[in-house]
């Protein structure tokens, strides 16, 4: 689980969201160990594992888009250019 995922806002504002619902479903278990154990626990864990395999993802996904364009840009480095002479135009300018 990682911890830093609280640091940042959006995450947290939906941690404390669910948790205000827990909450509230906390009266139909017989005391506060057995409402955590056999809910909040698990749902806490299912969240950030969630939310580590997305991060995961789209970490993963960024890193091909970048090795993409690195690639494009080594392969048109690589690649021969046409130059252009230019001829001077003296003279012949009416």
């Amino acid at each position: 689980m990682n911890a830093k995922l609280v640091e940042e806002a959006p995450f947290r504002d939906q941690l404390q969201q669910d948790w205000s619902k827990w909450e509230h479903q906390r009266k139909k278990y017989l005391n506060i160990v057995t409402w955590w154990e056999s809910s909040v626990k698990k749902k806490i864990q299912c969240i950030f594992m969630t939310e580590g395999k997305e991060r995961a993802r789209d970490d993963k996904m960024m890193e091909n888009v970048y090795s993409i364009c690195v690639y494009d840009i080594l392969q048109e480095l690589t690649q021969p250019r046409e130059v252009y002479q230019i001829t001077p135009v003296e003279g012949q300018i009416n």
